[in-house]
């Protein structure tokens, strides 16, 4: 019987540390050669030089032939009309995948159980801090983000931990080890 790809999803609104918690956890821990981080495609514009570290940008050209082709598996359609996706050849079998994705597009790699066996990470701090963040980035705020929503997670999701991640260097560490050794358990099954 073939393996099942391991991915572990970082799920929280914008503005919550999901790509600079990933971030550091890679730098922390990209030596174990045990962790494969996907950059997801957008086909919207950069908004900085650290959107590279997370994205790839994509014309709708190379979206829409990846969606000819079957090819997308996680997919999300922003209000400013926008695509952020993923497809199957970004995902390592042979690894543990860390994919900073919102819930929805997290929930249909859930029902690939065949495919892939799925864990998510929540992410979430106070609203007050959440803003700050984003205009300190210059983002704007959302005021609709259902699709981020965690109780919409499938119920078939296993959610391995729930961080509430705030601007403490030493609550940042404790929970990059804990994140670290339950994806290594995890890792091992």
């Amino acid at each position: 019987m073939k393996r099942r790809t391991k991915v572990v999803g970082i799920i929280g609104k914008s503005g919550v540390g999901k790509s600079f918690l990933v971030n550091k956890f890679y730098e922390i821990y990209k030596n174990k050669n045990m962790f494969n981080i996907i950059k997801s495609y957008s086909t919207r514009a950069p908004r900085d030089i650290e959107d590279f570290k997370t994205h790839t940008f994509v014309t709708e050209d190379f979206y829409n032939n990846a969606k000819k082709n079957n090819n997308i598996i996680s997919d999300y359609r922003s209000p400013k009309n926008y695509n952020n996706f993923a497809t199957h050849n970004l995902f390592l079998n042979s690894k543990i995948n860390i994919f900073t994705v919102d819930v929805m597009a997290f929930n249909k790699l859930c029902e690939m159980p065949e495919l892939y066996d799925c864990m998510a990470i929540v992410i979430d701090i106070d609203e007050e801090t959440r803003r700050k963040r984003l205009e300190e980035n210059r983002q704007e705020m959302f005021t609709v983000e259902d699709h981020l929503d965690i109780r919409l997670l499938n119920k078939k999701c296993k959610v391995l931990k729930i961080i509430n991640e705030d601007d403490n260097d030493t609550k940042l560490v404790s929970n990059l080890y804990t994140m670290f050794s339950t994806m290594f358990e995890w890792g091992l099954k």
